[in-house]
This record gives structure tokens, C-alpha cells and sequence, in this order.
């Protein structure tokens, strides 16, 4: 799993290349001069100064498909359909299941909120400051490559729906 840091288009090489996980980078994100990447080794990785100085997860063997790094929070998702949040020093904060598919995308919102999105075509927003709680959830039912305004439902979920949150 390696990636290297580009200047433009041009590929020129500004700086080292990485080699942060065993298997493929699924992805990358940025944070001032940290990188957060997701791996196909079931590892999110933090890398500041061109080394790695944190690693989250593995708890799975399925790989980890994106991440997401802010607000002191690392947040990552992927094959096994739950939102994986730590603190970024390490500790976990919640494992967030409630997907029906594997999470393709996560971010975090306001310091307490991580929205995720999944192959199960919907979009969840978790309130970390209510355990992990589903406060909205959006699914889409179009087929089409077109999105249409009534392809959508939205609603807000009730605190008390069940979720499983360690």
C-alpha cells in the first residue's frame, strides 16, 4: 500500500514515498501537514513528519474502505457496515452498526456528529453526544444514473431507535 505526496500535475516528487499498510491505501485524507489513511489491512493510519504515529483498528479482517480525520476524532468504515470512531490519540469511542451494506464514505460534523453513507444507498447521521444514536436518515431509490427530488426520503429518527453502539 503506498502513496506519494505530488506537486501539480506534473509528477515530480516532493517528498518521500509511503508505505503505511500491508495491502492497498483505500484512501486519504489530509489535516494541515497529518495524513489519514484507510487500508486494505483492516488499519486506519495516522502519519505525521513522514512516519506512522498511530494506528486504529483491526479488530476485523475486512478491509477498511474510508476514513476521515477532525475535531480530535479519527473516523473509518468499511466491508464489515460499521462506523468505527477513536479519539485521536487511540482510544475507541463507539462502534456504530446499522448500515445494510459496507460504508463508502464517512465525515465528521460539528465535533459530535459523523455522517456515513453506504452501499445500502442510504445516508446516516450519528449524534456521538447521544451514544452513537441515528438522528437522520436519508435513502435513496432511484435506479437510474438521474437523481430525481422524489427518489429521496428523509426523516428524523427518534433517540430511542435501535442501534448497536459499543
Amino acid at each position: 500500500g503506498n502513496f506519494g505526496i505530488f506537486e501539480s500535475m506534473i509528477p515530480k516528487s516532493v517528498g518521500t514515498i509511503f508505505r503505511p499498510h500491508s495491502s492497498c491505501v483505500m484512501d486519504l485524507k489530509c489535516s494541515g501537514t497529518s495524513y489519514l489513511t484507510a487500508g486494505g489491512d483492516s488499519y486506519l493510519k495516522l502519519i505525521k513528519a513522514g512516519r506512522v504515529v498511530q494506528s486504529y483498528g483491526g479488530q476485523v479482517v475486512q478491509p477498511v474502505c474510508c476514513c476521515s480525520v477532525g475535531y480530535g476524532k479519527i473516523v473509518g468504515g468499511g466491508v464489515d457496515k460499521v462506523v468505527r470512531v477513536w479519539e485521536e490519540g487511540g482510544r475507541s469511542l463507539a462502534n456504530i452498526q446499522g448500515h445494510g451494506g459496507k460504508i463508502v464514505g464517512v465525515n465528521i460534523l460539528e465535533g459530535t456528529k459523523v455522517v456515513s453513507v453506504a452501499a445500502d444507498r442510504s445516508l446516516r447521521l450519528w449524534d456521538l453526544g447521544r451514544r452513537g444514536s441515528m438522528v437522520r436518515l436519508v435513502i435513496f431509490f432511484g435506479g437510474g444514473t438521474r437523481a430525481r427530488e422524489d427518489c429521496w426520503e428523509s426523516k428524523t429518527i427518534p433517540n430511542t431507535t435501535p442501534h448497536r453502539y459499543n
